[in-house]
């Protein structure tokens, strides 16, 4: 396995806002253009998986910040 180039606290700063950012992108995606009960619906299902993805981030930030808080404890 080759070795990584980023420690573990440098990749959850980078990937909690990229996510963050993609789930902005992702909800500004129109499943309901014509105003129809199926839009709607997906619509619906596509705001539950935007609210995923944002859970997603913070939990990633909060993990972030259990890390920093040991690497501190330690020094």
């Amino acid at each position: 396995m080759a070795e990584r180039d980023l420690d573990a606290i440098s990749q959850l700063r980078l990937t909690s806002p990229v996510l963050n950012h993609l789930s902005h992108f992702v909800a500004e995606i129109v499943l309901d253009a014509h105003g129809t009960a199926a839009g709607a619906k997906r619509e619906k299902k596509l705001e539950r998986i935007v609210e995923a993805l944002q859970k997603q981030a913070w939990e990633l930030a909060l993990l972030c910040d259990e890390l920093v808080n040991e690497e501190r404890e330690r020094d």
